[in-house]
């Protein structure tokens, strides 16, 4: 019983390296899915700038369209 009375703990504990690789592995995973997230989201960018829904004209008269129907711009 007298033995648990005389632990020293060292104030500063290093981790083991099991848990440093650990964390590597997760940020680059997380790097990972980012750089996946930022291409995908390019893609969609790219498709949407070359064919779009609606051509430029059609934009403009929604946009008259809607003036006609409201006196007040502001």
């Amino acid at each position: 019983m007298n033995a648990a009375q005389n632990v020293n703990i060292p104030a500063t504990v290093r981790q083991p390296s099991l848990v440093w690789e650990q964390q590597g592995q997760k940020m680059r995973a997380n790097r990972t899915v980012i750089l996946l997230y930022v291409l995908m989201l390019a893609g969609a960018a790219i498709h949407l700038y070359r064919t779009p829904i609606y051509s430029m004209d059609s934009i403009q008269y929604m946009g008259n369209a809607l003036l006609m129907e409201e006196r007040d711009p502001v």
